[in-house]
């Protein structure tokens, strides 16, 4: 999935720059710092940054393209690293404040890369968690239990 995050932030930033035709740095990264909901931060982030949300979701699509897995996983992926970036650039300027920073457009950009970065390992948890820890569940009579699975090439310590 590194070429989905790897491909996703580079359309994320041809995507800003087509955006920023119509709109200054400073004013988006302004716009962002309202009292909204998280639905409506959401919304005013796809108004205002449609082709950073379009290129991004591509990019990272065609990454995903160049992995493994089952396909529903990698688009999945794709999505969580969308909303992670979303959710992110609303969060920002509320713990920036809370910190007494000021919020800024490169602030801003650090967000959305941050929520992609934090999607795309929500969506490897349960993947990595599964290759890790191989399980099974052992019936014995009327007692089900959890055991770890033994492979050939892993045995049990």
């Amino acid at each position: 999935m590194s070429a989905a995050f790897l491909l996703g932030f580079c359309g994320m930033m041809i995507g800003l720059t087509l955006d920023l035709q119509s709109v200054l740095p400073e004013a988006l990264a302004a716009l962002c710092t309202g009292n909204r909901t998280l639905a409506d931060s959401m919304l005013l982030h796809a108004s205002l940054l449609p082709a950073a949300n379009l290129l991004m979701l591509v990019g990272s699509l065609v990454g995903a393209g160049l992995g493994r897995g089952r396909w529903s996983g990698r688009i999945a992926c794709c999505a969580l690293m969308l909303v992670g970036m979303g959710i992110f650039e609303w969060l920002g300027p509320r713990l920036a404040g809370a910190a007494g920073l000021s919020w800024t457009f490169p602030a801003m950009v650090a967000a959305m890369t941050l929520g992609m970065a934090a999607g795309m390992a929500l969506c490897a948890l349960p993947q990595k968690a599964a290759t890790r820890l191989p399980l099974r569940l052992s019936t014995a009579g009327s007692t089900t239990r959890i055991e770890r699975a033994v492979s050939p090439s892993r045995p049990a310590r």
